[in-house]
C-alpha cells in the first residue's frame, strides 16, 4: 500500500465522518432548534421554577429599583424644568402610567409576542411531517477534495443555523427577565425611544423563528439537491436578520458578520458603507435620503 492509497483512504473516512455528522447535526437542529417545544412552548408555558424566579425578581428586586428611581426621576425632571427646557407635566404622568402598566404586565406582553408568533410558526411547521429526513447527503461531485469541501460547508451551514436558533432562545429568556426592569426607566425624560426600541427588539426576536421556518420549508420543494439545500440553510440562518432591523444592527456590529460593517474610500463611490447598502441604501459622503439636493449635496 503506497502513500497515495493511504491518503485516499484517510480522505474517504474523513468524508464519511463529515457526512454522518451532517445527519446528526441536522437531527439536533430539528429537535432542539426547530421543535416548537423548545422554540416557543417552553416560554409560553414556562416551568414553575422559572415563574417563581421571575416573580421573586419582580417583587424583591425590581419593585425596590422602581421605588428608588421614582424620586430620582422627580428630581431630574425638576432640574430640567429649572435649568433646561420645561418638561410637560401631562407627559410625565403618561410616562409614569405607561411604565407602571408595562412593569406589571411585562409577562403578559411577552406571552402575546411569543404566542402570536407561535401560531404562524406552527402552521408552517405542521405542513411538513418529516423535518428530520429533509437533508440529502448524496453529493455527486468528482474528486474527494471537492466532496470534502462541500460536505464541510453543509455541516458549517447547519451549525450556524443551530447556533443562531439556540442563541435566540437564550435572548428570549433575557428579554422576558429584563423587560420589567427596562420599563421602569420609562419614567425618565427622553427615555421612551430606548424603551420601545428594546420592546421592538423583543418582538423581532419572537418572530425571527417564523421567517426561518418559512425559508426552511422550501427544502421540501428542492429536496434531493445538495447545493440548493445548502444555500437554503445558509439563507434561513442569515436572511431573517434583514426582517428584524433592530437585531440586524447588533449582528452587523458583531464579529459574526464583520463584512457588513465595513466601509472604504473609493474614487468613484466616495465613502462606501456596506452596512448601509444592505440595510437600506448606499451612504456616499452624505446622507442624501429624503428631500431634494443640489449638485454639491446640500439639501434645499
Amino acid at each position: 500500500m503506497n502513500v497515495l492509497s493511504i491518503f485516499g483512504e484517510l480522505l474517504y473516512y474523513i468524508l464519511s465522518t463529515i457526512q454522518y455528522s451532517i445527519t446528526v447535526m441536522w437531527d439536533i437542529t430539528v429537535k432542539y432548534g426547530l421543535n416548537p417545544q423548545y422554540a416557543y412552548k417552553q416560554f409560553i408555558t414556562p416551568s414553575k421554577s422559572f415563574l417563581l424566579f421571575y416573580y421573586n425578581l419582580n417583587n424583591n428586586v425590581y419593585i425596590n429599583i422602581f421605588m428608588i428611581l421614582m424620586p430620582v426621576s422627580a428630581i431630574y425632571i425638576l432640574y430640567k424644568n429649572s435649568f433646561e427646557m420645561p418638561y410637560k407635566f401631562s407627559k410625565t404622568i403618561i410616562k409614569f402610567m405607561a411604565a407602571f402598566i408595562i412593569f406589571w404586565n411585562a409577562h403578559d406582553i411577552s406571552y402575546i409576542f411569543l404566542k402570536t408568533s407561535y401560531v404562524f410558526y406552527n402552521y408552517i411547521y405542521s405542513m411538513n411531517h418529516n423535518w428530520y429526513g429533509l437533508i440529502y447527503n448524496n453529493l455527486d461531485v468528482k474528486g474527494k477534495f471537492l466532496s470534502l469541501f462541500f460536505s464541510g460547508s453543509m455541516f458549517f451551514a447547519i451549525s450556524i443555523l443551530f447556533g443562531i436558533l439556540i442563541i435566540r432562545q437564550a435572548i428570549i429568556i433575557f428579554f422576558i427577565l429584563v423587560l420589567p426592569l427596562i420599563s421602569i426607566f420609562l419614567i425618565f425624560p427622553d427615555s421612551e425611544k430606548y424603551v420601545f426600541k428594546f420592546i421592538r427588539m423583543f418582538f423581532e426576536v419572537a418572530f425571527f423563528q417564523f421567517f426561518t421556518i418559512m425559508m426552511l420549508y422550501t427544502l421540501t420543494i428542492f429536496s434531493n439537491d445538495f447545493f440548493l439545500e445548502m444555500g437554503i440553510i445558509y439563507a434561513s440562518a442569515i436572511v431573517p436578520l434583514y426582517f428584524v432591523t433592530e437585531m440586524f444592527q447588533l449582528f452587523r456590529a458583531g464579529t459574526m458578520f464583520p463584512f457588513f460593517g465595513m466601509s472604504f474610500d473609493s474614487a468613484i463611490l466616495g465613502n462606501f458603507d456596506m452596512g448601509s447598502l444592505l440595510n437600506s441604501g448606499v451612504s456616499i459622503d452624505q446622507n442624501l435620503s429624503g428631500g431634494v439636493y443640489d449638485s454639491e449635496g446640500i439639501k434645499y
